[in-house]
């Protein structure tokens, strides 16, 4: 029994370990059918991994490509997108930046779409986008994959980064030509050296030198530069060098040309900011500089030479008043020696009376830099260093020296003017008075003179009409023909001519005295000048000779004329004159022409009568504005008044009044008068 019952409980200990081995074989079957699943769901995750890592791989490889542009990186990003989806059949793509679309031959929009955003700088500038023209089943996000999310945000993300360093390499590129440019066409030569190289040469630097690029590229920047001054740059050099700092320095010196000629130059060493041990030169040519400096210096010394030698006090002025130069003829006219007056106020040469205002000039000149007086010629008084007081005449301006404004004042002593113009005054006084007393006397003896020349008319009249009288009872029969004949030559031709003589010279003696009456009353009659339009005038007075000129036949010409200001009577007088003078003296052998032109020049007014008559001899040009004075006594009227007339009006009007003239070909009168 013992042994069938120990056999019985190994039977069920056996079919337990048997049981308990189906199950854990059991239980190893579903962790393998798990392991299966999870292998084949790692080989699918690994399988779309890799789709995403090659189209990730695929975009890196085409953006890589040299020279490839920003529109063909975002072209070719919206082609390969499509392929790497789980049903690229159906799949679109659209890259939308700013106001530029990129987009795949099929695509259009519907509403399974995923996309994601694309940052530049941590600005949004757009988007990739990608949809389903089916319905797929719904997966994570609607029937995209979590992948495809992670794919397009990779994409998105590699777009921004694209873009961003396309951003750098154009800037860089726009910096480099920058530099490039800036260096190339830069008004000053530019060398640049690493260690003892030229590697780059600017066009300027090739026109300072002499040599061509080529020439320079690789050579030592030793060949520019004269032997006496290799120590100092090398010691310039190796200091830069050593300290590693970036820094400048800036001196003048000598370089040699191609041609072995040396020139001065003003160079500047500095190092390179990128720290690659580079060092740039910059160099100007100094050669004009220094030739303005040396004529400067030649100037400066004219100029002291000038201000010591002049004729005039010079005295300058600093802005607080204080004397720095005082020449020998101030020296002169003041009194003092120039070591007293220099560093001393400019009042020390002034009045007291005057001292108070100078120093308010000074004070707002300090304080504004301006000066009323600054281009004026002014009179003052100065104040000798014996006490004295005299008048000057000044003028004052203002001249820049080493960035300070300083006051010259040019002083003459104008004692002997005044002096001179006080006697002048004098003089004019006089003269003043005895031409009044002239005027009188012209007037009365004119006035006086016409009685006994009336008287004289009259009793010649009478004379002329008895000896007719007598005529008449000589020729009568009662009278004996001897008488007849020995009374017949004086009655007949002596006294009659002699009558006839007397009443001529009445007759020229009145028309002399009528003259100087009118002279007389000219010089005593006031000016009422007012503004003239002279082509209304001129127009008047032609036609107060348009008889004249039909007769003559002339043509007479009248230009547009400027308005000038004067006595309109007077005027009338003046231009009517010149006018009747043109008229007289034509030439009977050709047309005659007369041309009235005039010009506005400097305040004054210029009128012109130009004729083409017989003109004025040079010898006679002066004596024609002479009281009485006639070119053709015998063939022309007139008292010989007209221009001694014409010059009295407009000697009152501050005017003038001369001639060209040619014989033969004809004379031009100018006349100038006031504008205002």
């Amino acid at each position: 029994m013992r042994d069938e019952d120990k056999t019985k409980d190994q039977l069920i200990n056996e079919l337990e370990e048997l049981h308990q081995r189906i199950s854990e074989l059991e239980s190893l079957a579903t962790l393998n059918e798990e392991l299966e699943e999870k292998l084949q769901q790692r080989t699918d995750d690994l399988g779309k991994r890799v789709k995403e890592l090659n189209c990730l791989y695929d975009i890196s490889r085409f953006i890589e490509q040299p020279g490839v542009s920003l529109i063909e990186i975002f072209q070719g990003v919206v082609n390969l997108i499509p392929s790497t989806y789980q049903y690229p059949q159906i799949t679109c793509s659209r890259i939308i930046l700013r106001d530029q679309q990129f987009q795949s031959d099929n695509f259009k929009e519907t509403s399974w779409m995923q996309s994601s955003d694309i940052f530049v700088h941590e600005d949004r500038v757009g988007a990739v986008e990608v949809c389903y023209l089916e319905e797929r089943p719904k997966i994570n996000e609607g029937p995209f994959l979590q992948e495809e999310r992670d794919l397009i945000n990779a994409i998105a993300e590699r777009l921004g980064r694209t873009i961003e360093h396309k951003q750098a390499e154009e800037a860089l590129k726009k910096s480099e030509e920058k530099y490039h440019n800036l260096i190339e066409f830069a008004n000053v030569g530019i060398i640049v050296a690493e260690g003892d190289k030229i590697t780059q040469v600017n066009k300027q630097a090739e026109e300072i030198y002499g040599y061509s690029k080529e020439e320079l590229l690789g050579k030592s920047p030793r060949i520019l530069t004269p032997e006496k001054y290799s120590k100092q740059h090398r010691e310039i050099l190796n200091e830069f060098l050593k300290s590693g700092e970036i820094c400048k320095m800036i001196f003048e010196e000598e370089g040699i040309k191609k041609d072995g000629n040396f020139f001065p130059i003003e160079i500047s060493f500095s190092l390179s900011p990128a720290g690659d041990n580079t060092i740039i030169g910059v160099i100007r040519d100094i050669s004009e500089r220094k030739k303005v400096e040396e004529a400067l210096k030649e100037s400066e010394q004219r100029y002291h030479k000038l201000i010591e030698h002049a004729s005039d006090a010079i005295i300058c002025i600093g802005r607080g008043g204080i004397i720095n130069t005082f020449n020998k003829k101030a020296e002169e006219v003041f009194g003092f020696a120039s070591d007293e007056a220099i560093g001393k106020s400019i009042t020390l040469l002034s009045p007291p009376n005057e001292r108070e205002k100078q120093r308010r000039l000074l004070e707002h000149f300090r304080l504004t830099d301006e000066l009323y007086i600054i281009g004026k010629t002014m009179e003052g008084k100065g104040l000798r260093k014996d006490g004295q007081e005299f008048p000057f005449e000044g003028s004052v301006f203002v001249l820049e020296i080493n960035g300070e404004n300083i006051i010259t004042v040019i002083i003459r002593d104008i004692s002997e003017r005044k002096k001179a113009e006080e006697e002048r005054k004098h003089l004019l006084d006089e003269l003043k008075d005895k031409n009044k007393e002239l005027e009188q006397i012209v007037y009365v003896a004119s006035h006086d003179l016409r009685s006994p020349l009336v008287n004289v008319q009259g009793f010649s009249r009478e004379l002329e009409q008895a000896l007719t009288k007598v005529c008449l009872v000589l020729h009568s029969n009662d009278v004996p023909t001897k008488i007849k004949e020995e009374l017949a030559t004086f009655l007949d031709e002596d006294i009659p001519d002699a009558l006839k003589y007397i009443l001529t010279s009445i007759s020229k003696m009145d028309s002399l005295l009528s003259g100087l009456l009118r002279l007389s009353r000219l010089g005593r009659a006031a000016l009422s000048k007012k503004y003239l339009d002279m082509n209304t005038l001129i127009s008047d007075i032609a036609r107060a000779f348009e008889y004249q000129i039909k007769k003559t036949g002339i043509t007479l010409q009248i230009d547009p004329l400027p308005s000038c200001c004067g006595d309109e009577t007077q005027i009338n007088q003046v231009i009517s004159n010149l006018l009747d003078n043109s008229l007289k003296y034509l030439d009977p052998t050709r047309p005659g022409k007369i041309r009235i032109s005039g010009k506005a020049e400097n305040g004054q007014v210029i009128y012109s009568i130009e004729d083409n008559g017989i003109g004025i001899a040079a010898e006679h040009q002066d004596k024609i504005y002479e009281i009485f004075h006639r070119l053709n006594p015998a063939g022309t009227p007139g008292e010989g008044l007209g221009l001694t007339i014409v010059r009295l009006i407009l000697d009152r009007h501050s005017g003038k009044i001369w001639v060209a003239s040619e014989p033969g070909k004809g004379s031009t009168f100018f006349i100038s008068l006031p504008t205002v």
